[in-house]
């Protein structure tokens, strides 16, 4: 529930609040959301011939499918978890599936380490950094002409369509699970904590 971000809110809280201190369930969601991502990036392999006349189904049909699908699949990024620190964002993990998000540095501002967080996805860069106190900002460029929607603990935050501008910032984003889809398509998902 917690994952599909269907848990009461109360309770969301209370398991969010857990999983910054227990390591065996973060690790617990952290394959749980590998897993997952990993079963969506397969690309679905042909029925046998012998099973398919077997079973009735076309194996070629089943063959095209996977075709189409792969490419869209392998470009997304299916998880990814972020801690705010004091000033600053970490990332705990950031690759599942064949996305990944890398770390870009930045200089220091008063002695402190300055970091954010990007990737390609879809042909969207994608770029997360600090804010102030607990918030974090997105920053999204290569977007011109594009729809990006922005999800935050399965509760639309934000529609942009059909984009004049090449780049764009949401800034001052809460702590939480983020879905974002780009052209109405998934394309990644990360929390910050």
């Amino acid at each position: 529930m917690y994952h599909d971000g269907v848990m009461p809110p109360k309770l969301e809280k209370r398991f969010a609040e857990h999983l910054a201190t227990c390591q065996t369930c973060m690790e617990a969601l952290l394959n749980l959301q590998n897993d997952l991502s990993a079963m969506g990036s397969m690309a679905l392999q042909p029925v046998p011939g012998e099973l398919a006349r077997k079973e009735g189904q076309q194996a070629q049909g089943k063959e095209a499918a996977s075709v189409e699908q792969g490419p869209e699949r392998a470009s997304k990024i299916g998880g990814a978890i972020f801690k705010v620190v004091p000033e600053m964002l970490n990332m705990i993990t950031g690759r599942f599936g064949s996305g990944s998000f890398e770390k870009i540095p930045a200089p220091a501002v008063r002695g402190k380490e300055v970091a954010s967080y990007g990737a390609a996805v879809l042909g969207v860069h994608v770029r997360l950094y600090y804010e102030e106190r607990d918030l974090f900002s997105v920053e999204f460029k290569k977007v011109q002409g594009r729809s990006v929607e922005i999800q935050r603990d399965g509760r639309l935050w934000e529609r942009h369509m059909d984009l004049k501008q090449d780049r764009f910032v949401v800034e001052k984003l809460p702590k939480g699970t983020y879905r974002i889809s780009i052209d109405e398509t998934h394309a990644m998902t990360f929390t910050v904590q």
